[in-house]
């Protein structure tokens, strides 16, 4: 089969540091196809196919105070399944290292079951190098950083208040509860037309962005993006951002001709969030 492709504007060279990383799945192929493809981008890869034996491998580590950066674990597993396995990481050991569940299932399909605080993110396998590259260099500036400086940087957006559209509780729950923690006041607009309607009856400069989920009921978020752009309003212009998980560079360009600024994807990445709000905030 060929396929053909548009060339790409530029290339970029895709390096890690040389983290520490710990792959677990019960399929081997997979593990040796991750560790490879994660020491071509320069990293340093150990795996298991055993749950309970990733606890004691990042157990050990802990020990000799050589931590992993990073982990990603397998959500179905026979025996000590993915969930069980963070668990039983995160009660024995101190350490807040980031731990990824990887499936080959949509995260929407698993969202309601495996969402838990003690997860860092999620990765949808297949693993390519891209894929991997594309999650983790997002943590390449920050991963040693101390939380002082987080929460220095959290402080900047306090007194600020933002529109949330989801029309899906536990997504609303999760963007709340980020949100709130980065010092934001917030409200939620449960589809696209309340949307509308709740920033047209908003004093003016009331909102200071709004997040825009894309698939809403009545109204979505490409229509609902459109007619707050030609309310006619003194802040019409501000940052709309688009939350959602479509993330293909078409769904992307898709907000951007809807009148949004730019695209937050789902689920949400805190370290993500704070990059793109910093960058129209």
């Amino acid at each position: 089969m060929t396929l053909d492709f548009e060339k790409a504007d530029k290339t970029v060279e895709m390096k890690l540091p040389p983290w520490k990383i710990l792959v677990v799945d019960d399929n081997k192929a997979l593990c040796t196809s991750a560790s490879e493809n994660l020491a071509e981008l320069g990293a340093d890869a150990e795996w298991t196919q055993d749950g309970r034996d990733a606890v004691r491998m990042i157990e050990a580590r802990h020990e000799k105070e050589e931590d992993y950066q990073f982990a990603l674990v397998d959500w179905r597993m026979p025996g000590m399944d993915g969930i069980q396995t963070i668990r039983e990481i995160r009660s024995r050991i101190s350490s807040n290292i980031p731990i990824f569940l990887v499936s080959a299932y949509d995260w929407s399909d698993i969202e309601e079951e495996v969402r838990s605080d003690q997860i860092t993110g999620f990765i949808s396998k297949p693993l390519f190098k891209s894929t991997l590259y594309e999650t983790l260099s997002k943590y390449a500036d920050d991963v040693e950083q101390d939380s002082p400086q987080k929460d220095e940087k959290q402080d900047d957006f306090a007194g600020k208040r933002i529109l949330v559209a989801e029309d899906i509780d536990i997504n609303w729950e999760v963007a709340e509860e980020i949100l709130k923690s980065l010092g934001f006041e917030t409200d939620r607009a449960a589809n696209g037309r309340e949307c509308v309607d709740m920033f047209a009856q908003s004093a003016i400069g009331c909102y200071d962005a709004i997040l825009m989920d894309i698939q809403m009921p009545v109204l979505n978020g490409y229509e609902a993006t459109k007619q707050i752009r030609v309310l006619g309003r003194a802040d019409s212009t501000l940052p709309i951002l688009a939350m959602t998980a479509n993330a293909f560079s078409s769904d992307v360009q898709e907000c951007l001709d809807s009148g949004m600024n730019g695209h937050i994807a789902k689920p949400l990445d805190v370290k993500e969030m704070i990059s793109v709000l910093n960058k129209y905030l």
